[in-house]
């Protein structure tokens, strides 16, 4: 019973050290946009007066423009997680008969990692990649899914026999 608790334990924390492998790898390769510190000059100088025509208009450019960077930088990264998420997936197949409680890690961190890069693609505001990468990710599971646990019934019959 001892040995079960910890392998459960186990394979959970295997699955969320794979996510914050893939999301920390990403933000140490490919960071996110910084917020232009010009707008926060505009602000600073203006104190508490109210932004002029042309102090707005110059900030709203600078808005726009960050907010254009974020929602490629969120494209980049859902193609990049959903790719690493499919990558965990397959190896949960490749090992499933090697090492369950391992396989059953990478299967979960996977998973958790596939609905951060859903996330991240809702932010990109482009509802093709998010479509694109969540039917990846959906036919991924499927598949894995379909593999996996009819693998785990075909050994069950198997070890009544």
């Amino acid at each position: 019973m001892e040995n079960q608790v910890f392998r459960i334990i186990f394979t959970i924390f295997v699955g969320l050290m794979i996510a914050f492998f893939v999301g920390f790898g990403i933000d140490a390769f490919y960071p996110e946009p910084v917020y232009p510190q010009a707008i926060n000059d505009i602000y600073n100088t203006l104190a508490d007066k109210v932004p002029t025509a042309a102090d707005q208009a110059k900030i709203d450019t600078l808005e726009q423009a960050y907010q254009l960077s974020q929602q490629s930088h969120n494209r980049v990264v859902t193609i990049v997680v959903t790719i690493a998420a499919v990558t965990f997936l397959g190896l949960s197949v490749v090992l499933e008969n090697r090492n369950r409680v391992m396989a059953n890690g990478l299967l979960l961190g996977g998973l958790f990692s596939l609905l951060y890069g859903v996330a991240r693609g809702l932010g990109s505001q482009d509802s093709m990649i998010a479509f694109i990468t969540v039917g990846v990710g959906l036919i991924a599971v499927v598949l894995i899914g379909l593999r996996r646990f009819n693998h785990a019934r075909e050994n069950a019959k198997e070890a009544k026999s």
